[in-house]
């Protein structure tokens, strides 16, 4: 069960076409906890993020800054991450009929 989500946002200056997303994904794949990700692209401002689902607000925090952190540092670029408890909003994400419930 989804127990935190995670929202991550890269200023990169590039199309998401011209990311390495493909090789990031099968990197993804492999962290700890990680139950979903959604893809995100700015409209017209060439920044890249996603949407993140995880199994703890532990892992989440764990991927943000670890390898996201390390990922940032690579591509030399501003990043902003912001991890929500899913607990605290079980049932009104079940009143929504969310596909995480």
């Amino acid at each position: 069960m989804v127990k935190a989500f995670l929202y991550i946002e890269a200023q990169v200056s590039i199309p998401h076409t011209d990311f390495p997303w493909q090789e990031d994904n099968s990197k993804i794949r492999e962290e700890e906890g990680l139950i979903s990700k959604t893809w995100l692209s700015g409209t017209d401002n060439n920044s890249v993020g996603g949407f993140y689902t995880f199994d703890s607000v532990e892992n989440a925090k764990k991927y943000a800054n670890g390898f996201m952190a390390e990922k940032a540092k690579e591509l030399d670029i501003c990043i902003t991450t912001r991890v929500f408890s899913a607990n605290r909003f079980v049932q009104a994400n079940k009143e929504m009929n969310s596909p995480f419930y």
